[in-house]
């Protein structure tokens, strides 16, 4: 009916024109745990006789991935050299994500941004059992291949702000029937849908639906996947809005003979996501982490 296609372009648009730069990059082959460049799991470099990255409790984290910046495409906010480095820990099953809902506390992760030059950089093994549990395997090192360039990422529903966007742009719109008057919250659109299932002469399509598919999400920029919901929409979360740019997402292994087989969960994705601000001045002390499966 006409409601469907007004919708569907209305949504189709929408994502198109909040469109970002998103850098694609692959799990690679198996290379030595020493290897200097992009990749994840080995032994990271790190200054000479620096302490290595522990938790809060004083427990050495693991390596999931580091990135070698000189491998990136320009990507408006991103370093061109350096390197970034993304600890977790490796001692169970929850990948170092913090369960009281403090995820940029960096306590059972870290990220670190070594400047090319600063100072000398040397491998380091991994103190024993730091690895016990990541969320790939085998255990080992592989190599990251980034997209030669960036391409422009429609945004998804996965982000809390598409909701306010649409929200905002219907309410515009169509002022004589504003989206918040189906809604139980400010931007609650499952429930929308569920009040427009009720109505005989409307059949409106699920936004999740109607939104470009997500792709891959092995990406550094662009905009998050979330398998259930974005934790920044919840109403206690008013903090971590501030994280708005992806700074590393790894997605999980949908063929389970891929090598390595990352699985976070039940085929869910972990990402790293920063302010713009923070990033474009290279300031990686606050940076919120999260994973979630389906």
């Amino acid at each position: 009916m006409g409601i469907d296609r007004e919708l569907r372009e209305l949504t189709l648009a929408l994502a198109e024109f909040v469109a970002r730069p998103s850098l694609r990059f692959g799990v690679g082959e198996r290379v030595a745990d020493e290897f200097p460049g992009s990749k994840i799991g080995g032994s990271p470099l790190l200054p000479f006789c620096s302490e290595w990255p522990c938790d809060g409790a004083g427990r050495p984290l693991a390596l999931l991935a580091q990135v070698d910046c000189s491998d990136l495409a320009p990507l408006s906010g991103f370093p061109r050299s350096g390197l970034l480095q993304f600890f977790v820990r490796g001692d169970g099953a929850e990948f170092g994500l913090d369960e009281t809902g403090a995820y940029d506390a960096q306590d059972g992760f870290r990220v670190l941004y070594w400047a090319e030059g600063a100072e000398p950089l040397v491998p380091v093994a991994a103190p024993a059992g730091t690895e016990g549990r990541l969320p790939f395997k085998p255990r080992g090192c592989f190599r990251l291949r980034f997209a030669e360039c960036a391409s422009m990422q429609p945004a998804t529903a996965d982000d809390w702000r598409f909701d306010q966007l649409f929200t905002e742009t219907w309410d515009r719109l169509m002022p004589d029937a504003p989206l918040r008057s189906f809604c139980r919250g400010p931007y609650d659109l499952p429930v929308l849908w569920r009040a427009f299932d009720f109505a005989d002469d409307l059949m409106v399509l699920d936004i999740l639906e109607v939104c470009p598919p997500r792709g891959s999400r092995e990406q550094v920029g662009g905009w998050p996947t979330f398998e259930q919901v974005d934790p920044r929409a919840w109403p206690d979360a008013e903090g971590l809005k501030r994280y708005d740019t992806v700074l590393f997402q790894l997605g999980s292994s949908v063929d389970d003979r891929a090598v390595p087989h990352i699985s976070w969960g039940d085929c869910g994705t972990g990402v790293f996501l920063i302010n713009g601000d923070d990033l474009r001045h290279l300031d990686f002390s606050r940076v919120m982490y999260y994973w979630d499966c389906g």
